[in-house]
């Protein structure tokens, strides 16, 4: 892990400062880290905590612990985890949506930042063209459905896919509204049980559209589902209050997309989509779009990136035109 060297700060010396990746609370590994430079703060175990006890004064005292500190070394920890598990991502999707999730995932292994570090947004999307330079079409991305195969049958997740219990704010507050209203106002609120496939990230990314989240989540979907799937922050498509409700059929995210995309050429996928809002997009949008429904039963699939990449490369050969 020798690139892990430059995701972390040295002093003047170029002895590093920041605490080591991994490290025990025993002697030898302290005075180990000492000889080289650098500084740690690591939790005392209970069984070396006992045995110094048992010694008396001839345990020393206590080692020092920086909580805060210790905090950074979660940050490289996950950093390590993501250079292992790229490896296997990359074999296992390099088949199925082509050598673009390979290149993806051999450039973030050469990247000296730590990406969980950043906490700013990804920048603004642009819309139209800037000079002679096409900007890429939007991919719209609902979670639950596309992402959470939801409808799947509940004791039997589909392949590839992981359990979480997640708690958002969103859920935790409507929950608690269910509770009072049912007269249980003090009984737990029961988190959220949500399906995610790992490897739809990469493969996302891979994919020539520039990512929006435009999901019920809104911004919690970077907080609890983007660092499940290894994304960066991403922005969001904000719903208005109340909801629109333009009939005939039409989904209610449709004119608000509509409305967000400017004419910017887009693609959405949604288990909600119907013909009806097909045909509202075309009456009321100027630009491309591909309103593409994903069985919310199965989730995303190949079938569903392969169509994705080829209505982008479509769009993309028009444009050039």
């Amino acid at each position: 892990m020798a690139w892990i060297s430059t995701c972390v700060s040295s002093d003047a010396a170029g002895a590093r400062t920041d605490p080591p990746p991994e490290a025990y609370s025993n002697g030898p590994c302290r005075e180990s880290l000492r000889r080289r430079g650098i500084r740690h703060t690591i939790p005392e175990k209970t069984d070396s905590q006992a045995a110094r006890l048992r010694k008396g004064s001839r345990g020393g005292r206590p080692p020092g612990f920086d909580g805060e500190r210790y905090k950074k070394r979660n940050t490289i920890e996950r950093a390590i985890n993501e250079e292992l598990s790229a490896r296997s991502r990359r074999e296992q999707w390099s088949g199925v949506v082509g050598d673009a999730v390979g290149r993806r995932l051999r450039d973030s292994e050469r990247r000296p930042e730590i990406r969980w570090a950043v906490s700013s947004p990804t920048a603004t999307v642009r819309h139209g063209t800037e000079g002679d330079e096409l900007v890429r079409p939007v991919l719209l991305v609902d979670v639950d459905g596309p992402l959470n195969p939801y409808a799947a049958k509940p004791h039997r997740r589909p392949e590839g896919y992981q359990t979480h219990r997640l708690l958002t704010p969103r859920w935790e507050a409507a929950e608690r509204r269910r509770l009072t209203e049912w007269g249980l106002p003090n009984k737990p609120v029961k988190p959220l049980r949500v399906w995610l496939n790992p490897d739809h990230g990469p493969a996302l990314e891979a994919l020539p559209f520039d990512l929006v989240w435009a999901t019920t989540w809104e911004e919690e979907a970077n907080a609890f589902v983007a660092p499940v799937l290894g994304l960066p922050e991403l922005p969001f498509v904000p719903w208005s209050s109340p909801r629109p409700e333009p009939g005939d059929g039409v989904f209610w995210k449709t004119p608000e997309i509509v409305a967000w995309a400017k004419g910017r050429a887009f693609a959405w996928i949604d288990d909600e989509i119907t013909e009806a809002d097909r045909t509202w997009v075309k009456n009321h949008h100027d630009g491309p779009a591909l309103l593409h429904r994903v069985d919310p039963r199965r989730g995303l699939t190949s079938d569903d990136f392969a169509a994705l990449r080829a209505w982008a490369n479509r769009s993309a050969g028009a444009r050039e035109r």
